[in-house]
C-alpha cells in the first residue's frame, strides 16, 4: 500500500505557515527542519497542513503532557494512531 494523500493537523500556526512556505524560517537552526519537511512533502500527491487553534482542540494538551513523559531510544520505530471525534 502506497500513501499518497496526507492530512496533518498542528496547533502551531507558525510551523504550519513556515512549512506551507506561507512564512519565512528565520531562526537558522531550524532551516534543516523546513528542509526535510519540504523533501518529505514532495514524496506525496497531495498534503494538507491545517492549524487547528488550541482552544478548539482540547485533547492536544492532553497529548502534549502525554508525549512530554515518554522516552524514546535513537532509531526507535513509533507506531501512530489516529483519533477521531464522534
Amino acid at each position: 500500500m502506497e500513501i499518497e494523500r496526507v492530512h496533518a493537523f498542528s496547533d502551531s500556526q507558525l510551523i504550519i505557515k513556515q512549512v506551507n512556505g506561507e512564512w519565512q524560517v528565520k531562526d537558522e537552526k531550524l532551516v534543516p527542519y523546513q528542509e526535510i519537511a519540504t523533501s518529505l512533502i514532495r514524496q506525496f500527491e497531495e498534503v494538507h497542513l491545517v492549524h487547528i487553534k488550541r482552544k478548539e482542540n482540547p485533547i492536544a494538551d492532553g497529548l502534549e503532557s502525554l508525549g512530554s513523559t515518554i522516552s524514546f531510544q535513537t532509531n526507535e520505530t513509533i507506531r501512530s494512531f489516529e483519533i477521531e471525534r464522534l
